[in-house]
């Protein structure tokens, strides 16, 4: 799997893994870890080289921890919707959910892994619409950005205009749940105070 080939490479942003608690609610550590958590986490680390804090969040429920880890697996089901969009989705959620663990991680993962410029990750922060990506991509990020923040002002017409960039369906689905998956994680990472590990 691509995305997954391409996530061993951050271990690379790594530079300290804390050893105290990552949360304000009880986590599992890798060390401790048993049963199906275990099973998650090794998985995890053949592909990652590290369990982040972030899902080490969902360790104290097993079977949310393995729905969320086998999430990422139908991640690169869609070619047009590859590493540089979804990074690019998870970082401008997490500006706008302020989630400082996310937009650090996603920055991160943009500049030092991606090999997008770090003026472009800047630049778009700001303003999402300078996203390096084609119009295609663009159309479809900034779609998803808005079906976060004002569900209630999609339209036909935010539809009719990405199907005609060739979007279908189901890719405008899979972008749009992919989205509002990411606005959940920053909610609970902000909630329970997941401390960085990068």
């Amino acid at each position: 799997m691509k995305i997954l080939r391409k996530v061993t490479l951050i271990a690379a942003l790594s530079s300290t893994l804390l050893a105290t608690s990552v949360a304000l609610i009880e986590t599992v550590s890798v060390k401790d870890a048993t049963g199906d958590v275990a099973k998650v986490y090794s998985e995890m680390n053949a592909s990652w080289k590290m369990v982040p804090n972030a899902m080490k969040l969902y360790s104290n429920n097993p079977e949310i921890l393995r729905h969320k880890w086998d999430s990422f697996k139908l991640n690169d089901k869609y070619e047009s919707i590859d590493a540089k969009l979804q990074s690019m989705i998870r970082m401008l959620i997490s500006v706008n959910h302020e989630c400082n663990y996310c937009i650090g991680f996603n920055e991160g993962f943009l500049i030092n892994v991606l090999k997008v410029p770090a003026a472009d990750v800047m630049a778009m922060k700001k303003d999402p619409s300078l996203a390096p990506l084609n119009r295609k991509q663009k159309a479809l990020l900034l779609f998803v950005l808005k079906a976060t923040e004002k569900s209630k002002s999609v339209t036909s017409a935010d539809i009719s205009e990405l199907k005609k960039l060739g979007w279908s369906d189901a890719e405008i689905f899979f972008a749009t749940n992919y989205a509002a998956q990411m606005v959940a994680s920053d909610i609970l990472l902000n909630a329970f105070k997941v401390e960085i590990d990068y």
